[in-house]
């Protein structure tokens, strides 16, 4: 190994490369003082890993708010069609309407109240019951009606 030393380390070397190689410079196995081993750690594969999961993470935010940029634009582009979007309630289908208040699809406007007061009052928060359940259950009437209602007129009109 060829490495440059310093005047006191000169002294030690052998003396056929004292003689025939410059004062500054030996030629020997071992190490010199400037040059210090490389020591192993975790710290070279950790951080390496810790680099890749950065980049990894940036990118995915990046791309995040890139398609968060351009729903914003075209929102603000419409924004009475976006308003609606968000004020748009869904309504419940009928078929769970029907489930939910525990029917056949031909009942009666007697059966729908009788079932939606049985099962209104006991989901009554005041009594430990849900308001999230209360109020599928209140929706469900009111989509059991308006199906009733929209199928009664239709007969009518067919007579």
């Amino acid at each position: 190994m060829w490495s440059i030393t310093n005047g006191n380390q000169r002294r030690s070397m052998d003396k056929l490369a004292h003689h025939t190689l410059s004062p500054y410079i030996k030629c020997d196995n071992r190490k010199s003082v400037f040059v210090q081993p490389q020591r192993r750690t975790f710290v070279g594969p950790l951080g390496r890993i810790a680099a890749q999961l950065a980049a990894t993470v940036a990118v995915v935010f990046s791309k995040a708010f890139m398609q968060a940029l351009s729903q914003a634009q075209a929102q603000a582009a419409n924004p009475k069609a976006a308003a609606e979007n968000i004020i748009k309630k869904k309504e419940m289908d009928v078929a769970q309407a029907y489930e939910v208040l525990n029917l056949e699809s031909g009942a009666t406007v007697d059966e729908i109240e009788e079932n939606f007061e049985k099962y209104f009052s006991a989901n009554d928060p005041d009594n430990g019951g849900s308001f999230y359940l209360q109020s599928k259950i209140h929706n469900a009437r009111n989509v059991v009606l308006a199906d009733l209602h929209g199928d009664t007129e239709s007969e009518d009109t067919s007579a």
